[in-house]
């Protein structure tokens, strides 16, 4: 299968709403996903505006970009 790039906005809406259908379609992704690496310093300078929205700790988030993201 080939790789799919996938958009920085599209990693934070997901990280916001892990219950959402963009959430699941990349979890369950059988693709390898592949984002720019400036996408995960943008995810890190709003890390705890991603945590204050979704609730999340700041652990939970970094656990996505380890496992599917």
């Amino acid at each position: 299968m080939k790789p799919i790039i996938v958009d920085t906005n599209i990693i934070f809406s997901a990280l916001i709403n892990s219950h959402s259908r963009i959430a699941s379609l990349l979890l369950d992704s059988k693709h390898t996903l592949l984002m720019p690496e400036f996408g995960f310093v943008e995810l890190f300078k709003h890390k705890e505006k991603i945590c204050k929205v979704s609730k999340h700790t700041p652990v939970q988030p970094m656990h996505y970009r380890m496992h599917g993201c």
